[in-house]
C-alpha cells in the first residue's frame, strides 16, 4: 500500500467507518497516465510507462528507461544465447 498526502481539488474514494469518512484511495484524472498500460499489438505485448518500465524479482532486473533511453539489466548472472554473433554498440564488453 501507498501512503500519499492528499491536495486539494483532488477527488478521492471515501469509505465511512465508525470513525467518521475515510479518504481510501485518489480517483485519477482523465489526463493522468497510468503506472502501467499493457496493448495489445497485432499478437506483440507491449508494456507502456510514462517514465520506466520495469521487470524486478528478487535477485534481477531489467528496466528500460524513458528518460535516458538506456536499458539496465542487474542480476547475479547474465545469460545470452543466440544462433547469431550478437552485436552491442557503446563502451567495449568482455565476454567470458
Amino acid at each position: 500500500m501507498q501512503l500519499f498526502p492528499a491536495q486539494l481539488g483532488d477527488t478521492v474514494l471515501v469509505q465511512n467507518s465508525k470513525q467518521g469518512l475515510i479518504a481510501v484511495g485518489q480517483i485519477a484524472q482523465e489526463t493522468d497516465s497510468p503506472a502501467a498500460r499493457v496493448v495489445d499489438n497485432q499478437g506483440k505485448v507491449e508494456i507502456k510507462g510514462c517514465q520506466s518500465v520495469s521487470l524486478i524479482t528478487d535477485k534481477a532486473c531489467i528496466k528500460v528507461c524513458g528518460d535516458d533511453g538506456k536499458v539496465r539489466v542487474i542480476g547475479q548472472a547474465i545469460h545470452v544465447s543466440s544462433e547469431q554473433g550478437i552485436c552491442l554498440t557503446g563502451w567495449p564488453i568482455r565476454l567470458n
